[in-house]
């Protein structure tokens, strides 16, 4: 599926707001995994990520305001490997 151009969404209040609370909640999420795992980085990927100058400042700002200030400095980066989620399932698959 494909995303609205970019500038359109800017331009739609809503719809900004949708993305804002986006990244909010995805920052909480990611907030909750790293407290429990602490990994050393965090790779977003998938489809969403196409979006993600539309959340990204809300998505770090609740991420850093949920965790410790010590898990603050895990970068938040996007994935470049194309089919992760095949890729990570048949490592799964294996185990």
């Amino acid at each position: 599926k494909s995303f609205p151009d970019l500038s359109e969404i800017e331009m739609d209040e809503k719809c900004l707001l949708a993305y804002k609370n986006i990244g909010k909640h995805l920052g909480f999420a990611i907030a909750t995994l790293v407290t429990n795992f602490n990994p050393d980085l965090v790779i977003l990927e998938g489809s969403i990520i196409k979006a993600l100058d539309l959340f990204e400042i809300d998505m770090t700002e609740s991420f850093k305001s949920a965790v410790y200030p010590d898990h603050r400095k895990i970068p938040l980066v996007r994935g470049t490997l194309k089919n992760a989620g095949i890729k990570g399932a048949s490592y799964w698959v294996r185990l």
